[in-house]
């Protein structure tokens, strides 16, 4: 038996030449994708303008008609196995409701990434001798040959977007593209349903579980499994000269966010992102900006100066240097050797075990495809712009 080759991509890409080169057929796949868009993850506007800018962002949202019932209908195909009293039963992202919820433009940016992946491995993926192309919208065919599993972490934008995926790698449909947005309306200012682990399909006969596991052994999310541990390590960063020298000296940059971006002052806040010489969530501000700029909103809407074209210049003109300062800023965290281990190596733990198996898989039996779907900024995964792949061959 001809060993394993095995390889990582960090895009869905390639040309088809890689395979003519290796003359070689995919046997395993393991995905980490990040969630889809999302409406911002925090609300940064003074206090008497929360509710527009809430109102504003619910005409992002799902919309047939709302969140919940998205996850309903996914739910048909897509349940969740997770112990109801995990968090309380609750998902962690749901507390800001609508802020750092999936929108729909998210769903459908992972519905199709899922058809993607369906054509990249119906021409490059095992199949079996009796079946040389699987049907597109029959889920059976793909799940014949490949053992689908699909990992979540506990947050609700995770879960909805690996849903989606799923739906789009399965053609099953679910998700109706193109939908018309929500019609904005001042008074709905957040989702009036809202799920958690209590709601259960009545499907007897789901296609694929969406496994979210307890935080406690959960290799995909080391800031919620080991939170003291993670500070200590991201605290023991910050007091490197480097590190304090050079975000210093981003000090002003951060005052001067802050007095256009109020939300930003959070002093009585005392979190690591916080407790460095900059003094600000630095996620938080390059938020604003990647948020803004993925539905076309001026940078200076919903706070003091929206009218102010001046204002709306130098907050454009800020957008490179905050987000240049946090990608620094991770690069200082992952060079962190130990920081490093405690983030990646269970998860690559898990797959490297689940890879060494899959050599010894005989013709007919089904392979590995495996989905992690999470934060991708809570993991050395977030340096990468799009879904990331490892596939064995």
């Amino acid at each position: 038996m001809r060993p394993a080759r095995f390889r990582y991509l960090s895009s869905y890409g390639y040309p088809d030449k890689d395979y003519l080169h290796t003359d070689g057929v995919v046997e395993g796949v393991w995905i980490f994708t990040r969630h889809g868009d999302r409406v911002p993850g925090r609300c940064l506007s003074p206090e008497h303008k929360v509710n527009d800018e809430a109102a504003f962002w619910m005409t992002r949202m799902p919309c047939s008609p709302d969140s919940a019932a998205a996850f309903e209908a996914f739910s048909k195909c897509f349940p969740i196995d997770i112990h109801p009293g995990f968090n309380q039963g609750k998902f962690i992202d749901t507390s800001r409701n609508p802020f750092g919820f999936l929108t729909q433009s998210g769903l459908e940016q992972l519905n199709e990434n899922g058809r993607k992946i369906f054509d990249r491995y119906n021409k490059h993926g095992h199949h079996f001798p009796d079946m040389k192309e699987w049907r597109r919208g029959v889920a059976t065919d793909f799940l014949s040959v490949w053992d689908v599993s699909a990992y979540s972490t506990n947050y609700l934008r995770t879960i909805l977007s690996v849903q989606s995926f799923l739906d789009g790698l399965l053609g099953t449909g679910l998700l109706k593209i193109g939908e018309k947005l929500r019609e904005f309306d001042s008074k709905v200012t957040k989702e009036r349903r809202v799920p958690n682990h209590s709601w259960k399909s009545n499907s007897e006969t789901p296609l694929v579980k969406i496994q979210v596991r307890d935080v406690s052994n959960d290799p995909l999310n080391a800031f919620d499994r080991n939170p003291d541990i993670i500070a200590d390590l991201v605290a023991e960063v910050m007091k490197c000269e480097e590190f304090f020298k050079r975000d210093s000296s981003a000090a002003p940059l951060a005052a001067r966010l802050a007095n256009y971006i109020p939300g930003l002052a959070r002093r009585n806040v005392k979190d690591f992102s916080t407790l460095s010489p900059s003094g600000i969530n630095w996620i938080e501000a390059a938020d604003h900006f990647i948020c803004r700029a993925a539905h076309g909103v001026r940078l200076s809407k919903f706070t003091e100066f929206e009218h102010d074209d001046q204002v709306e210049q130098t907050l454009a003109a800020m957008a490179h240097q905050t987000l240049t300062h946090l990608a620094w800023r991770f690069r200082q965290w992952y060079k962190n050797k130990k920081l490093l281990a405690v983030i990646a190596a269970p998860p690559l733990r898990e797959i490297a075990d689940q890879i060494a198996a899959t050599p010894d898989l005989r013709g007919r039996q089904k392979h590995p495809f495996v989905v992690y779907s999470l934060i991708m900024k809570r993991w050395i995964l977030q340096i990468m712009t799009a879904p990331t792949l490892f596939e064995c061959y």
